[in-house]
């Protein structure tokens, strides 16, 4: 990013990247919460037909239900760490956040103080939302394979392998 070319520009610029930033977390948020609710779903599906499943496991029918059981914990962790992402934290006082990571490359350098604080804060909301993010889509991807071997596993006891 570049420093405006108007130092009066330099906190609206701030801020409003901010607040980009601020809303790609909770977008990331909002998916986590859908991912928690589908996870819980096929849980509470699974719990519910337990005679059908658990009557006569073959091979198949284990792997299957080993893969879904290792797909919905790694699909629950992936999603408790797209909630709650680590991120180093240092105490320093800034007007505009709790205390943000410190050693976060600059983007901008102005000259204002709060421009800087509030860049600095920007940056850091920014590393939050790629974290989550990141999470998110690791958890989509564990999810969707929790979903498709459960289904799997029920087509198997349907069928009879």
């Amino acid at each position: 990013m570049t420093e405006p070319q108007d130092e009066s520009l330099e906190l609206p610029a701030a801020l409003a990247a901010l607040a980009s930033f601020q809303g790609l977390t909770q977008q990331a948020d909002a998916k986590a919460n859908m991912l928690v609710a589908v996870q819980l779903g096929i849980a509470a599906l699974t719990l519910a037909q337990a005679e059908l499943l658990t009557a006569d496991f073959t091979t198949l029918r284990t792997a299957v239900a080993i893969a879904y059981l290792v797909a919905f914990i790694a699909g629950g962790i992936a999603i408790v760490r797209a909630m709650w992402p680590r991120v180093g934290l240092y105490p320093a006082a800034n007007p505009f956040s709790v205390p943000i990571h410190h050693d976060l490359p600059t983007m901008v350098v102005p000259s204002n103080s709060h421009s800087r604080q509030a860049w600095e804060v920007a940056q850091a909301v920014a590393v939050i939302a790629r974290r989550k993010n990141r999470f998110v889509m690791e958890a989509i991807l564990w999810v969707a394979l929790s979903v498709g071997s459960c289904a799997v596993w029920f087509l198997l006891a349907l069928l009879g392998f």
